[in-house]
């Protein structure tokens, strides 16, 4: 593609995630696009990229991410002319159908992100939501495989691609240090076992908790939730050693993943939830971090070949996981090496934004075509 594009994007995490800033200026770069981002924040990220823009909007109606109302988006939309509007947040949101109502009406092809691997009914309006959107997007771009083929028994029929998150080799200097060496551990003494998201139900600190308090393992924590007293009184009355450090901005989550000897994810599955990829087991495996996962959701596929994994809310399981890696410098090296190829092969800038380039460019020309 030759003549320059211009993009207009939505997407709610930017704000919170320099590495999807990055995504998003690596492919403009080679599209030769100009890229209007509708926010209601300040994005930090972008002031040093010339091809990306920040226009401020106002959202209303905030009771949950799917019923957020975008206000003051055409009168920049408008004028910017876009050949390409990136919605990216599931089909049900409103949001979404706001954006891509309005692309479908002038004939301007549009992408929507999604990660729900899970095919659960939807109540009135969001059905309604979701099929209208999934009628008039022109491609998909889905976190996960089970996600594409829940949209396609919704109705999606535009191009789609399965495509993950990546991480940003400038933040993670290992990366490009296949040599570099690095410091194993060895013996039976405590290890710190580390964890980063929400502390919340589904995402299975009981297990975490319960199978340090086996193995005498200090716990790092980064990440906060509704379930955060609780669960520091689980710790507390199992006399596990835990520093919880709140939340913590993405920009210096690689300090808070040196401090870790290994990361262990340990989701649950319910009835209305999975992993839906897990970020955070690429973000530790590109810092030469061993990763342990649950047997959930997104989870293994996500490992592959480079991490242990256990089944979920087995802490006997975890535990034994856990002295399997502490008791043997030649399993951590082994991972360690292995979850920096795997990232290196899959999650990198460049792999990833050449995925989603393609279906940006095949969504262009099939609009062309039609």
């Amino acid at each position: 593609m030759t003549s320059p594009k211009r993009l207009l994007v939505r997407w709610r995490a930017l704000p919170e995630l320099k590495s999807h800033v990055d995504l998003i200026g690596w492919v403009a770069e080679r599209m030769l696009a100009e890229v209007l981002i509708l926010s209601n924040r300040e994005i930090p990220w972008v002031e040093n990229n010339s091809l990306l823009h920040v226009v401020r909007i106002k959202e209303s109606f905030k009771l949950h991410p799917s019923t957020i109302r975008l206000k003051g988006w055409k009168e920049a939309a408008l004028p910017f002319n876009p050949d390409m509007v990136l919605a990216l947040d599931e089909a049900y949101c409103w949001s979404t159908h706001q954006l891509v109502r309005w692309a479908s009406n002038r004939g301007i092809p549009s992408i929507y992100l999604s990660c729900q691997n899970i095919d659960r009914p939807l109540p009135p309006p969001f059905k309604w939501i979701e099929s209208r959107v999934l009628q008039g997007v022109t491609g998909g771009w889905f976190l996960n495989g089970e996600a594409e083929e829940r949209a396609r028994r919704r109705g999606f029929k535009g191009e789609g691609k399965v495509i993950p998150l990546p991480v940003n080799p400038k933040d993670f200097p290992l990366l490009d240090a296949p040599d570099k060496a690095m410091n194993f551990r060895s013996g039976e003494g405590p290890m710190t076992v580390g964890y980063a998201g929400r502390l919340v139900p589904e995402k299975g600190l009981d297990t975490l908790i319960e199978a340090c308090a086996k193995t005498g393992d200090p716990l790092l924590l980064a990440g906060e939730g509704p379930d955060s007293e609780r669960l520091k009184r689980l710790a507390n009355d199992l006399g596990v050693n835990c520093e919880w450090l709140g939340s913590v901005p993405s920009e210096t989550m690689p300090e808070v993943y040196s401090r870790m000897d290994v990361l262990a994810l340990p989701s649950l599955e319910t009835p209305k939830w999975k992993e839906q990829f897990g970020r955070v087991l690429v973000e530790a495996m590109a810092s030469g971090v061993p990763v342990v996962g649950s047997e959930t959701g997104e989870i293994p596929r996500v490992i592959g070949e480079a991490g242990l994994l256990f089944s979920p809310a087995k802490a006997d399981e975890l535990a034994q996981r856990l002295r399997d890696l502490k008791g043997s410098a030649e399993l951590q090296k082994d991972l360690q090496q292995k979850g920096l190829n795997r990232v290196r092969e899959n999650f990198t800038l460049e792999k990833v934004g050449e995925k989603l380039l393609a279906l940006l460019n095949d969504c262009l020309s099939h609009s062309e075509s039609v």
